[in-house]
């Protein structure tokens, strides 16, 4: 081609014309041709464009790994309902090629969807490596926000497979986060959630404790955290409820045996059925 003639050029600008066709289709919903014109687009920058730099400064290399990775994305999420396998093979590729870049960012958003793809496909222990990873990546980044977000998917995987006290290890590591960050919200779902594990667990008086917090740190989640506030304490209530009855009622009778012990004899009942003490 021209461009191909255009001395020092070494195919930049067939490559930045794949890009633009690439988006132009992807613009059209010609996802599978956006990709094949993106993925010449990324060839062409890997073999010849380590030295190449967009018009903002950017590493032209980083650009076609997003490139790549955000229409892979595209394309898994609009097969995900009739082909979930092969929606996860392009979620796959994706992850695997946003790794090439310096963008650690968006590694954590490949592999944050790759774990949910993973998650609905019910590969519990795969999503939660994914999540894990995504985690990790969030810390390296001091991203709070996407930690709270990685920590949320990792504490409602284990919740869905019976793993309850993990469940509620995560959500305390959103406690942390929340607070260090300042997200309020984020902070009292996370109370609400624990409050929630907790009554699950039959440990009513931490349930109680955190939904106290919910309760007390978000007027606008009143409402739902003071009904499930007023079910765990009601349980947390039982409990002392049935502890006492069960104390009081061995001692009633221990006193009640007693009493005839000492009594009998001492009660007589007269003709008309009425009861009072002997007199001797």
């Amino acid at each position: 081609s021209i461009s191909e003639l255009i001395e020092g050029d070494e195919g930049r600008i067939l490559a930045e014309s794949h890009k633009n066709l690439g988006l132009m289709n992807e613009y059209q919903g010609s996802l599978l041709q956006s990709i094949q014109d993106l993925e010449a687009y990324f060839k062409l920058c890997q073999k010849h464009g380590q030295s190449w730099h967009t018009d903002h400064g950017e590493n032209i290399m980083d650009d076609a790994c997003e490139q790549l990775r955000r229409v892979y994305s595209s394309y898994a999420s609009s097969i995900q309902n009739k082909d979930p396998l092969t929606s996860i093979e392009y979620l796959q590729r994706a992850y695997d090629v946003i790794k090439l870049s310096s963008h650690t960012d968006k590694q954590a958003e490949a592999c944050y969807m790759l774990g949910v793809a993973y998650r609905e496909a019910n590969e519990y222990k795969t999503a939660l490596r994914q999540f894990k990873s995504c985690h990790e990546k969030a810390k390296h980044n001091k991203d709070e926000e996407g930690i709270i977000r990685a920590c949320e998917a990792v504490s409602v995987t284990y919740e869905m497979m019976g793993e309850l006290l993990r469940a509620a290890e995560y959500q305390k590591k959103i406690l942390e986060a929340s607070q260090r960050a300042g997200i309020d919200t984020a902070y009292t779902q996370a109370c609400t959630a624990l409050g929630g594990i907790y009554n699950s667990l039959g440990l009513y008086e931490e349930s109680v404790t955190y939904f106290e917090r919910s309760t007390q740190d978000s007027f606008a989640m009143f409402g739902e955290s003071n009904v499930q506030f007023g079910v765990a304490n009601a349980h947390h209530q039982m409990d002392l409820f049935l502890d006492n009855v069960l104390d009081y009622s061995v001692q009633t009778d221990l006193g009640i045996a007693s009493f005839k012990d000492e009594h009998t004899g001492q009660i007589e009942t007269t003709e008309d059925g009425v009861s009072t003490e002997g007199e001797g």
